[in-house]
């Protein structure tokens, strides 16, 4: 029987969560599949946890060194044998009934390109996250839309699909590309829009996932650190700049425009695309350089003309390309600094107390007195057992 999905697992140092993620994909009540798993030079036991778990359709690949997260998802992608490919993390888990309901989905739709569904966000004791400032704990629960809505959507607030809900269409994986090693944080963003722009999606509204975010120092790509959330705005806005340059005209339209608006001809559209991505903004903040990067690479005369009868000069541009563009909020720096600075003075406070602690556990009083602390702590439970059965 031909294999019908691959899932793939890259994994990198998350032996307290890589056992329950293999077995949530063993336990799947469809079964016709492959598991593709990549250990990325982990540091801690995970590969050794890999190793122990027996299953005929178990392939393992360990690399020698540290290659990050895209690269490995992109050769287990040159391995997979599937019609479909499954994706998760190493810290995620699935419902027993993930993989039947959304093959099911699929086979019965063949338009559909990628089938995915909601997720619930868990942190790193199974517990439910809770929203803060790094994420909202509904942010995967969104309804089923048009092409140009999901696009719409993800440049208004951002992603809304989770990677380890995702089921492709291998043909179409194909057709789009594999991940771009250009986006550390936001590979799986960029493939989901390069998906819309040609093809249909659909979402499961059921929590079929557990996706797991850690409030701790993990080093993963998921991790709300200074650099990370810079890198991510940074990915943001070229992504969302990528996708202006190549959108097609339809699902523009379907997304982004009224009835009324005027997309006649090509200098029509480049001109809708300039006065959307001026519009584009992210924490607070509205990048005018990636609306003024686009017009600079499709100007001409003919696009000049549009602008004026638009009310837009060629001057009025050149004065907003004379001004300093900030792609995230200026007061990121010191804000962070404010709390790294915090961070800092709390870890010496800690070594301070432990220094005194070891000092104490040190000393000649505390070993000559132990003595009489074991008699006292005897005496305690056996009047704590005394009172259990006057009672």
């Amino acid at each position: 029987m031909d294999t019908i999905v691959s899932v793939i697992l890259p994994c990198y140092n998350h032996e307290k969560f890589i056992k329950k993620c293999i077995l949530s994909i063993l336990s799947q009540t469809f079964t016709n599949f492959e598991l593709l798993i990549a250990d990325d030079c982990s540091k801690d036991h995970s590969w050794k946890i890999i190793q122990e778990i027996e299953d005929e359709r178990i392939k393992r690949f360990r690399f020698e060194s540290n290659v990050g997260t895209v690269r490995s998802l992109n050769y287990l992608l040159s391995k997979c044998k599937g019609s479909y490919i499954a994706v998760i993390g190493s810290d995620d888990y699935w419902q027993p009934d993930k993989l039947y309901k959304q093959v099911s989905y699929m086979e019965k739709h063949r338009e559909c390109a990628a089938c995915f569904c909601w997720a619930k966000i868990i942190d790193e004791n199974d517990l439910p996250y809770e929203s803060d400032a790094s994420i909202n704990a509904d942010i995967f629960h969104v309804e089923n839309r048009r092409q140009g809505e999901w696009l719409k959507l993800f440049y208004d607030t951002g992603n809304h699909l989770c990677h380890s809900s995702a089921l492709i269409r291998k043909s179409v994986h194909d057709s789009v590309g594999e991940y771009n090693p250009a986006y550390r944080q936001l590979h799986d963003f960029d493939l989901w829009i390069r998906i819309l722009n040609r093809h249909p999606i659909h979402v499961i509204c059921e929590n079929l996932v557990g996706y797991r975010r850690t409030k701790t120092n993990s080093q993963c790509v998921s991790e709300a650190s200074k650099e990370n959330t810079i890198r991510l705005i940074h990915e943001s806005n070229n992504i969302i700049y990528n996708l202006f340059c190549v959108i097609r005209k339809e699902i523009l339209k379907e997304g982004f425009l009224n009835e009324t608006d005027q997309m006649d001809t090509d200098e029509e559209v480049v001109f809708q695309k300039y006065c959307i991505l001026k519009k584009y903004s992210l924490c607070g903040v509205t990048n005018l350089g990636l609306a003024n990067t686009f017009l600079m690479n499709q100007i001409n005369g003919k696009i000049v003309d549009r602008m004026t009868e638009y009310g837009v000069s060629l001057n009025q541009f050149y004065r907003e390309t004379g001004k300093i563009y900030h792609s995230y909020p200026v007061s990121f720096d010191d804000y962070y600094v404010d709390l790294q600075n915090n961070i800092d003075q709390l870890n010496k406070t800690i070594e301070q107390k432990d220094i005194i602690i070891q000092n104490v556990l040190q000393s000649r009083s505390w070993k000559i007195t132990a003595p009489l602390r074991l008699i006292l702590s005897k005496l305690k439970m056996m009047k704590s057992g005394m009172g259990k059965n006057e009672i």
